[in-house]
């Protein structure tokens, strides 16, 4: 028998004597994970050998992540599906309910916010539903959230805490070809009428069955917008949709659109759309000391997901070019991810520092004396950029996308044209051989982020929104 065959029956028996026949529907995980549809591979062995170890939901009525949050005897090792199905709980199906720490205000608007993302690290959209929450906490509104898992359990804690009830709702993004999943769209529904929501909110124009459900109810819609289809043929491959079918369906399904640039909001070109900007809150990010930054050599640093996408190849070009300078080293901040890893058997610069991900991105930046952001997509903010800017850093980057909006040349940062990694390099070591310089840039830098960026800002223009949707 061959090695292929010996596998092929393998798993077949497998199949035969895990307990899936009446919990794991095939079609839904394949709904639920475009990927597997697009591998062609059987669902049922792709959850047995794959999916449960990464976490992945079984169908969109059992959310594996928050069964094991919620019963943290289960083994680790063990899949949590295979544990329900063990020991034949009686509710059939597992969404979680977790209380909040915020108490339900009788006689207050109540708005279901809808995340969709988050994982075991925290990028961008964890964080923006975080400052989204942060910034509706100073309005009379209770606030109902659900998440697509449960994985980090700390992100979990720190959104319990700012709202009166979490649910874990397993999740998939909207695409084109992919009908709204009965079984979601009856969660929301249920949902909405349980707590008489007055607004659904969703942090992303990704998301689909939240938005279905409730025009279902007749209950109003938004959607904060902080993505650019236009400009991201990834994304809309991702949706498989076209950018028009994109805009379209968030038109369609949106009464309120929020943008999170003017850029953003331009780029759309749909109507009756507030900017809203990410937020961050200033107090949390305070410059080092000019003297404790002498101490070690002069350091810029990227910090991202590390995908091709975001500039991971020009930064590794900014280093060579940079490795003649003895003073300044380059930091490499973010996952060590299948990109990194090619990067690393390749020929590596000696001042390149891979640091790994830090939960924090005050942690990121602390050994910073300049940041760049050199995506090659466009940004539809920037959101290491402000943090930067907070911690009092100068930024450079590439004229491209919103990031225009945040850094103003040569006063707040430097910009440069899409791929001149050479113009970079001058701008660093000028940077670099400056400190005055460095100092003015990031003093300016932290003033424009308070003044336009802090939460308190974001949180005067939400309730601008919010008057106007809920008119309380």
């Amino acid at each position: 028998m061959s090695l292929r065959s010996l596998k092929n029956w393998y798993w077949r028996w497998r199949l035969r004597n895990e307990p899936l026949a009446d919990t794991f529907d095939p079609a839904a995980y394949r709904n639920l994970h475009r990927d597997v549809a697009a591998l062609g591979q059987d669902p049922r062995v792709h959850y047995l050998r794959f999916g449960r170890a990464e976490g992945r939901d079984p169908g969109p009525n059992f959310s594996a992540s928050g069964y094991a949050l919620i019963n943290p005897d289960v083994p680790a090792e063990l899949d949590p599906l295979h544990h329900w199905s063990q020991h034949h709980l009686v509710e059939p199906y597992c969404v979680p309910e977790l209380t909040g720490a915020v108490p339900l205000v009788s006689g207050q608007r109540t708005v279901l916010v809808c995340g969709h993302q988050a994982g075991r690290t925290l990028y961008g959209a964890e964080r923006s539903l975080l400052e989204t929450l942060d910034a509706m906490s100073g309005l009379p509104i209770n606030r109902v959230v659900v998440l697509p898992s449960a994985l980090n359990p700390e992100y979990v804690e720190a959104i319990r805490a700012r709202c009166a009830a979490l649910f874990i709702v397993p999740l998939g993004w909207w695409r084109g070809d992919r009908p709204s999943v009965p079984a979601t769209l009856e969660h929301f529904t249920a949902l909405i009428k349980r707590f008489e929501v007055d607004l659904v909110y969703v942090n992303t124009l990704v998301l689909d069955e939240p938005l279905v459900a409730a025009r279902r109810c007749g209950v109003r819609t938004a959607v904060h917008v902080r993505e650019l289809p236009v400009r991201d043929d990834a994304l809309c491959k991702t949706l498989g949709a076209t950018p028009q079918q994109v805009l379209d369906r968030v038109g369609e399904n949106a009464d309120v659109l929020l943008a999170n640039s003017l850029y953003t909001a331009k780029s759309l070109g749909l109507r009756n759309i507030w900017v809203v900007p990410n937020g961050i809150n200033i107090e949390n990010f305070q410059p080092v000391p000019r003297g404790q930054r002498r101490e070690r050599p002069f350091t810029v640093g990227m910090v991202s997901s590390n995908l091709p996408k975001k500039g991971l190849y020009d930064f590794v070009e900014l280093a060579r070019a940079l490795s003649a300078n003895t003073h300044i080293r380059c930091h490499l901040v973010g996952p060590d991810n299948e990109w990194v890893q090619d990067i690393k058997r390749g020929s590596v610069p000696d001042n390149l520092v891979f640091v790994p991900y830090v939960s924090t991105p005050q942690e990121a930046l602390a050994d910073l004396d300049v940041l760049v952001n050199l995506s090659h997509f466009e940004e539809s903010f920037g959101r290491s950029v402000i943090e930067a800017m907070a911690a009092g850093l100068p930024v450079v980057a590439y004229q491209w996308g919103a990031l225009p909006e945040l850094i103003e040349d040569g006063i707040t940062g430097f910009l440069a044209s899409l791929g001149d990694v050479e113009g970079v390099r001058q701008r660093v070591e000028q940077l670099a051989s400056d400190s005055a310089l460095c100092d003015r840039m990031g003093a300016v830098g932290r003033r424009v982020a308070a003044e336009r960026y802090d939460v308190t800002v974001t949180r005067q223009r939400l309730e601008q929104v919010m008057r106007h949707i809920l008119s309380f």
